[in-house]
């Protein structure tokens, strides 16, 4: 059996810690509650700074999506002005080529026309021709006043010529819907 100590009622005395031991406890705790301290505050600023950035991104993000958003709502206005142009100018514009289909179509095969004056605007044609005879010229007229795009057929200076050929001046008017796109007329 191992041998026990006797019991002793008598207090010892504490061994007595050297002071350079208890100056150095204090001055560890004093460090560790110290860098403890800077810690947290540390902590607690970067959050603060972290909340300020990503609040300002956030603006930077609103600023850049309303700017885009106005530069799209300006071109949007821009293009739509510039459709509403075109549109305005392509149903305004006249197809003066038709009247050559006209023309075409509208000729007596024995009659020439030498001379044309054409005012699209005003949708008014003076002609000068010849014919093979009055019979020819009186075909041309019934031709013309047959034609529902042509109005207003007015004959004049008839002339008969050494060689039996009829000169004359026509002068008529056009329906002004023939030069319009037909596709926009309202």
């Amino acid at each position: 059996m191992p041998k026990l100590e006797p019991l002793s009622i008598i207090p010892k005395q504490k061994p007595e810690i050297p002071s350079w031991v208890t100056y150095l406890f204090l001055g560890s705790l004093i460090s560790i509650l110290l860098l403890g301290g800077i810690y947290f505050f540390i902590a607690n600023k970067i959050s603060v700074e972290e909340g300020k950035k990503s609040a300002l991104g956030r603006q930077v993000v609103e600023l850049r999506s309303n700017q885009a958003s106005q530069g799209l709502k300006n071109s949007a206005i821009v293009l739509s002005r510039k459709v509403e142009d075109f549109s305005h100018i392509f149903k305004e514009h006249k197809i003066t080529s038709r009247f050559f289909d006209l023309l075409r179509a509208s000729c007596h095969p024995k009659v020439q026309f030498t001379s044309f004056d054409f005012n699209a605007n005003a949708g008014t044609v003076a002609l000068i021709g010849v014919g093979q005879d009055f019979q020819v010229l009186g075909e041309q007229i019934l031709i013309f006043k047959q034609d529902k795009n042509i109005k207003d057929v007015e004959i004049s200076g008839i002339n008969l010529s050494k060689e039996g050929d009829v000169s004359f001046n026509i002068n008529f008017s056009i329906e002004p819907n023939l030069f319009l796109n037909s596709k926009y007329i309202r």
